[in-house]
């Protein structure tokens, strides 16, 4: 990739077989950095993580989550 506007593109031009379409555009605020995020705070955003890299894939819950459903990966497998 060259650069921000061919990522973006890329992005954008990402469909599915069943017509699942993407909209990206390329945000260019700033944001602060080092911003300290405690144990607590961390543990209160009711996550549940995909057994496929949890660190990186999972869903985040609008509302609080029973523990027994946090507690569960989500494994995804294909459909076909």
């Amino acid at each position: 990739m060259t650069d921000y506007e061919v990522v973006v593109q890329t992005i954008a031009a990402t469909t599915t077989e069943s017509g699942l379409t993407v909209e990206a555009v390329l945000d260019t605020d700033t944001y602060p950095t080092g911003v300290k995020v405690s144990p607590a705070e961390q543990k209160a955003v009711p996550l549940q993580r995909f057994t496929f890299h949890g660190e990186w894939n999972y869903r985040i819950h609008c509302g609080p989550i029973p523990e027994s459903v946090l507690s569960k990966t989500i494994d995804l497998k294909p459909t076909k």
